[in-house]
This record gives C-alpha cells, sequence and structure tokens, in this order.
C-alpha cells in the first residue's frame, strides 16, 4: 500500500516568514490541525508524519473546490454540514478540499472555530485560504487563522499536478492584492516542481471588469514562465468560467447559499475533468477537460504578457498593437482604470495628462468579458518635476502603516514582520530587523527618543530608533492593530480583543486597562483629560486620561457599521469621526450629545441615494482648516462639512477611492494616498490639486507622514517614497 506523507513548515527557506503546508506527490495524511501545531512545537519545525494512502484509483486524484462557506453567520454552519455531506457521498474518492476564502463572515476566532470543527468533523482532508472577510474585520491578523489550520498557503503536490493555494486578502481592506512576498514565494514554487502543470488558487478573481484584485500584472508576468492551466477563485458566490491567454480562471459558487455549487476536478495524467455541481437540486455537470499542454497557454514567443512598445510622447501615451492579435477589438486600462483610446496607424494613442510616476497599462481582446480572451501589460515612466522625489524604495513586502521620521531616518514596518530604517538624506539602508512573523499593521510612533510599535503577536515593542533594538516588550490581551499614542504620562494601545492600554513609556508597565466588547482599530483623540474613540462593538467611548474611568458611551450602529474605521479628531470641544455606514458624525466632548450627523439624523440612510453614492466618508480622518472639517471618501471624493452645523460645503472629485490613507494637512495643502496608487497633494484653498505622483497600479493604504518640508508614505505593492513637500 502506498503511503502518503505530508511535509509542513510556517518558515519559508528564504523568507522565513510564509506559513505553508507542502504535501509530497505520494498522497496525503488526515492529520488534526491542532495536533499538527503542538507537535510541531507552534508550526514553526518542519514535521514528517505518514499514514494509509486514502481510497481511489492510482491513476487519477479527485479533489474539491469549496468557497465562501461565511462561517458566523446563522444559515452557514447547516450550510456546510449539508455540503460536506454530499462531497463524501456523491465523490468518495475525494482526497482534498481547497477552500477559496471567506470562510468566515468576519474573520472573528468563534467564527473560525466553527468552521474547524464542521471541517474536523467531516473526516476530510481540507486547505483553507483567506478572503476578505476572514481579514477585514479580523481582531488578530492572520494569527488566528493560521493557528487554528496549520497555515495561511499550501503546496499540495500530486502525481499529475501541483495546486498552489495562497493568500490573496488584505488585512483591514476590502480590496484583493497579492503582495510581493505572496508572489515571490509562488514563484519559488513554481520554479521548483520545474515544467510540472500547476493549479493556483485565491479568493479574488482575477481578470474580472470588476478589478477584484490588484497586482494581476506581476501575476500574470509569473505565470507566463510556467505551465499554469487553472486559476481558482471565489468572492463572486458563482460557478463561473473564462480563459485568459490560455489559463482557465475558474470560480466557485458558494456552500452558503449550498445551491450556488462547487467544483469538481479530477487529475489524471493528460488533464483536468472538470466538473460542477448544485447539491440542493442534486446536478452535477460534466464542464469540459483542461489539457496540460503548455503550448496551450503561454509558451514563450507565443502568448508573451508584457507589451513590447509603450511611449508617453506629447501628452499622449502611444500603445503599439500585438502583431498577434487578430482582432480589431481591444479594451484599455490605465492603472486599473477603464479608458478609450483611438486608433492611429496601428497604434491604440489615448490623449490624457498623466502625472508623474509610474503607471500600468493593460489590453484586453476582444472584450474582458469574452469567456476567451488574452491581455496583456506594459509601463510607462514619467519624471517627476526636479526635487520632488528624493528617492524610492521597493521593499520585498507590501507597506499598510504610517512611516515614521526621526532626526536621520524614516522606520517603516511591513507586511513580512519586518521594520526597515532608511537613511532620510540618500535613502541608504541603516538597518533592519524581524519583529514578527505576521504583518505590521500599527504604525510606528517615536516619543522622547524612543520608537513604539504594536504586534500583532499580542506585544507592545520599545525600540532603540538607532539600531533596532528591543528596549522593552509587554504581553498584551490579544493583537495590536491599532497604532498608539501618547498621553502627557502614558503609551495608549488598543487591542483585537478591545481592551485599551495605558503603559509606562519607560518600562511598559500596566497604568490601567478598559475594555470594549470588539477590536479596537483606531487611535483615540486626547484633549487633555479625555480619550475618545470608537470600538467594532459599536459604541464611541469617552475616558478618564488619568484613570482609564468611562466618562460616557454613545452607541453609533451594529457592529458591521462601527464607528471604528475613523481615528477621531477633537476641535473646539467636538469630536469628528465617521463610521462604516457612511455617516460623518460631530459630537460633544463632555456629554456624547449628537451635534450634528450627514446625512441627518432623521434622514434616512439609503445607499442609492445621489447624496450617499457622491459623498461616503468613512476608513478616513479629519483634518480642519477654518471652519470646514475635511474627510476623504471611498468614492473618490474630498468632502468638507462646516463643522458647527454639519452643511457640507466642498467637494473635489479624484480618479480613485481612499481608504485608510488617512490625511494630513501642512498649511492649506492636504497629503494622502489612493487605491489607484497616486500620492496627491490638495490646496483646499484653491480647490486645485498642487502635485501628485503614481506608485503605479499598487493600492496606497499607508497614511502619510510629513516632517520639516518632507513627506513619506508607502504602498501595498511595497514602494516607500520621500518627497519634497
Amino acid at each position: 500500500m502506498r503511503l502518503w506523507r505530508v511535509a509542513v513548515t510556517t518558515l519559508d527557506l528564504f523568507t522565513k516568514i510564509l506559513q505553508t503546508k507542502y504535501i509530497n506527490s505520494n498522497g496525503f495524511k488526515m492529520v488534526t490541525r491542532r495536533l499538527f501545531i503542538k507537535r510541531s512545537l507552534g508550526g514553526a519545525a518542519l514535521l514528517m508524519l505518514a499514514g494509509p494512502q486514502l481510497p481511489g484509483k492510482e491513476d487519477e486524484v479527485w479533489f474539491v473546490h469549496i468557497t465562501d462557506t461565511h462561517n458566523g453567520n446563522p444559515r452557514a454552519a447547516e450550510s456546510l454540514r449539508f455540503v460536506l455531506r454530499d462531497i463524501k457521498k456523491q465523490f468518495p474518492d475525494t482526497k482534498f478540499v481547497g477552500a477559496t476564502g471567506d470562510i468566515t463572515e468576519h474573520g472573528w476566532e468563534e467564527e473560525i472555530e466553527e468552521n474547524y470543527e464542521l471541517m474536523e468533523d467531516s473526516g476530510l482532508t481540507y486547505y483553507n485560504v483567506m478572503g476578505n472577510h476572514d481579514s477585514r474585520w479580523s481582531r488578530s491578523g492572520r494569527k488566528a487563522f493560521s493557528d487554528t489550520y496549520g497555515g495561511l498557503r499550501w503546496a499540495i503536490h500530486t502525481p499529475f499536478a501541483s495546486v498552489f493555494l495562497i493568500d490573496s486578502s488584505v488585512l483591514l481592506e476590502q480590496y484583493g492584492f497579492l503582495d510581493p512576498f505572496e508572489l515571490a514565494w509562488l514563484e519559488y514554487e513554481l520554479e521548483k516542481i520545474n515544467g510540472k502543470p500547476a493549479m493556483i488558487g485565491f479568493h479574488h478573481p482575477p481578470c474580472y471588469p470588476a478589478q477584484f484584485i490588484g497586482s494581476e500584472f506581476e501575476f500574470f508576468k509569473i505565470i507566463s514562465k510556467h505551465n499554469v492551466p487553472v486559476v481558482l477563485a471565489g468572492h463572486v458566490h458563482s460557478l463561473n468560467e473564462h480563459i485568459v491567454n490560455g489559463t482557465h480562471v475558474i470560480t466557485g459558487g458558494a456552500t452558503l447559499p449550498p445551491e450556488r455549487g462547487y467544483n469538481i476536478f479530477c487529475m489524471r495524467k493528460e488533464g483536468i475533468t472538470y466538473f460542477t455541481r448544485n447539491p440542493v437540486e442534486d446536478i452535477t455537470k460534466e464542464q469540459g477537460r483542461i489539457l496540460y499542454e503548455r503550448e496551450e497557454r503561454n509558451a514563450p514567443g507565443k502568448n508573451e504578457v508584457i507589451l513590447s512598445d509603450v511611449k508617453y510622447e506629447r501628452g499622449a501615451v502611444q500603445v503599439a498593437m500585438p502583431q498577434t492579435w487578430k482582432s480589431r477589438n481591444v479594451v484599455m486600462r490605465l492603472n486599473g482604470v477603464l479608458v478609450e483610446p483611438n486608433r492611429v496607424n496601428g497604434k491604440l494613442v489615448l490623449d490624457e495628462s498623466l502625472r508623474p510616476g509610474e503607471h500600468e497599462i493593460m489590453l484586453i481582446t476582444p472584450s474582458e468579458t469574452d469567456a476567451r480572451q488574452k491581455r496583456m501589460w506594459g509601463e510607462i515612466a514619467i519624471p517627476a518635476p526636479a526635487g520632488r522625489v528624493k528617492w524610492i524604495k521597493n521593499l520585498p513586502a507590501g507597506i499598510q502603516c504610517r512611516p515614521v521620521f526621526t532626526e536621520k531616518t524614516i522606520i517603516t514596518g511591513c507586511n513580512n514582520g519586518m521594520l526597515y530604517a532608511f537613511d532620510r538624506q540618500g535613502g541608504s539602508a541603516v538597518w533592519e530587523k524581524k519583529f514578527s512573523d505576521n504583518e505590521i499593521l500599527s504604525s510606528s510612533i517615536l516619543h522622547n527618543g524612543s520608537l513604539y510599535v504594536g504586534s500583532i503577536d499580542e506585544k507592545i515593542i520599545s525600540i532603540d530608533p538607532e539600531s533596532g533594538k528591543t528596549l522593552w516588550e509587554t504581553p498584551v490581551d490579544g493583537s495590536v492593530i491599532a497604532t498608539a499614542m501618547f498621553t502627557g504620562n502614558a503609551l495608549i494601545a488598543g487591542t483585537g480583543n478591545g481592551t485599551l492600554y495605558a503603559l509606562e513609556p519607560d518600562h511598559g508597565g500596566k497604568i490601567w486597562t478598559f475594555g470594549t466588547d470588539n477590536l479596537i482599530k483606531a487611535t483615540p483623540a486626547y484633549d487633555g483629560t479625555r480619550l475618545l474613540f470608537g470600538s467594532w462593538d459599536g459604541y464611541f467611548y469617552c475616558l478618564d486620561a488619568s484613570n482609564g474611568e468611562l466618562l460616557w458611551k454613545k452607541y453609533i450602529n451594529i457592529p458591521h457599521f462601527a464607528p471604528a474605521t475613523s481615528n477621531p479628531k477633537i476641535d473646539n470641544g467636538r469630536v469628528y469621526f465617521v463610521s462604516h455606514d457612511y455617516r460623518t458624525h460631530c459630537l460633544d466632548v463632555e456629554t456624547g450629545d449628537v451635534i450634528w450627523q450627514f446625512p441627518a439624523v432623521d434622514v434616512e440612510f439609503d445607499y442609492q441615494s445621489p447624496i450617499i453614492d457622491r459623498c461616503k466618508p468613512s476608513y478616513s480622518s479629519a483634518v480642519f482648516r477654518g471652519d470646514v472639517v475635511y474627510f476623504c471618501s471611498l468614492t473618490g471624493h474630498v468632502v468638507g462639512f462646516n463643522k458647527y452645523s454639519g452643511e457640507q460645503v466642498f467637494e473635489y472629485e479624484l480618479d480613485a477611492p481612499v481608504f485608510d490613507s488617512f490625511p494630513v494637512l501642512v498649511g492649506d495643502t492636504m497629503y494622502f494616498g489612493t487605491i489607484r496608487g497616486a500620492v496627491c497633494a490638495l490646496n483646499l484653498a484653491s480647490g486645485v490639486m498642487d502635485w501628485s505622483y503614481s506608485f503605479g497600479y499598487e493600492y496606497i493604504f499607508s497614511p502619510p507622514e510629513v516632517d520639516n518640508g518632507e513627506l513619506a508614505i508607502g504602498s501595498l505593492g511595497g514602494s516607500l517614497g520621500l518627497f519634497s513637500v
């Protein structure tokens, strides 16, 4: 009898941060994740287990693709249980189940536990990766997910093809993006199998008109070098298939509701037979056969993905049509935005004034809704005015936190758990240090010569900014996603378990704590005596800063629409913040009474109303100028309200939404980043964009930091830029 062996590691050979499960081509063994974690000292060691072969034929391997289980929803558990029973009954030769994200409704521990118990009870071997629902409201980043399932990404090797399940989620955000270190791991694994066919799965489907995921160019550059016949995804709750450059992009339905269906794949020596199933109607359909032959896809010299002739001259983008494209129907996107070029002498010409920086061009033929399409990408670099850009560094992982200035350096955390320090003058590396196996989302803050940062590993750490040496660390109850702040004598930071801590800055000793009922993501506002902040439990709180005693709290909305996406700001006895139902709030600091809301208190909220469609301040924080309070908007606007009456008095339309890149005001100029990779400097006095710069199609969630005429900001693509302001 053939033995099935499992090898699991959480430390990748070259990044030492990537939690991965490797399954030998001989097969699989059922092993509970918790038992594995205990035996492998928390998943940090390499473990080899052996066991009997699962039932099945020697010349084929069956696996099932499910997605969007949404455990935590009241109907999710029974729906998933129904689907798992159906899989075991209809496909008894199933070797494993791959689940491509949105495993839970909010990413909360109790929801992960519900899914874990159902999957374990099923008796099926399974591998889960995260989706946007697992990451956007998570209290612990990826830690609880990884601790429960034993990993975040999986390398599954069978005799016929390999299956790689990776993570396209972005912590705290709704968008999909393949982080540079995620792509580095994928490329490393593809190179190891040396031309063997591979299927790749993640949550957000690529190459959809809705643009569910960034980093498509980088992804297709990698898979074009390898034999990737299938990409699996979820997110859309629908069984769909389209073919891009010969690779089949196949989405699963959902287990909630179960009639949305799931996919089944039978891998054999020559190819894959692909089925869909609706378990409610008891219907299984064979969808076809996908051959492994690489020539059908991105063979070198046949289906290249990089455009060879892209220029920007005399205020126009000029792209030569690929010679192998026969159709005259071509769609163009610029940094993810649909544009309409003209045809001039065999070229696509777009008359558009582009901001300085990097820009991504994508061409699609015959259309982006066609069942079989080709896509190619190119890049344009436009020089910035002399002196604007001091330097740009490309880091090996995405940046979501705010960089911090010291006198001589810029320090930033990254999604690979590293802190990096660079010389302000020339951008040379000063030091780098690994502080976590998880992302650093909490922005570092500098106070009295020491650096302070929160960790998803449930610690608050004090660091010497000159060397990166740890001065002290204090364990806390829950992951620290929020950015800390200082009162007169205390370091204040919230945790994923809903606790606000006040610590001694010199040694990390606890002064007081205050508990809420859910994640604290916000940095509190401080008026000299009081701390004000929102929690994902739906309440807004006011505490006595000296002892942490509750002065008042006000219910704003249910947790899904909580006042937790905004760092509140205080001005003249009033506190301003936004909630995730897209309302802007102004409360009395002393009492918590509502002074005004926008839309007004007596206006029934309607997502489709013209006001809400145009103005959605959420995941933003306020800046003040004169009598106006300004916010950035998810609809791609900067909006301003009279800070006394709540009347909207300002609106500026951007070319992309702003999400978590909390603005900073210097003089009359408001600085922020957009999800299309633009660094913006908007003059609020004139209503004119003073300047902007493009990192390319790289989401910017990092808030900017300004110091002594310089601005630093990072992107999810790993760009760290220093600009003159």
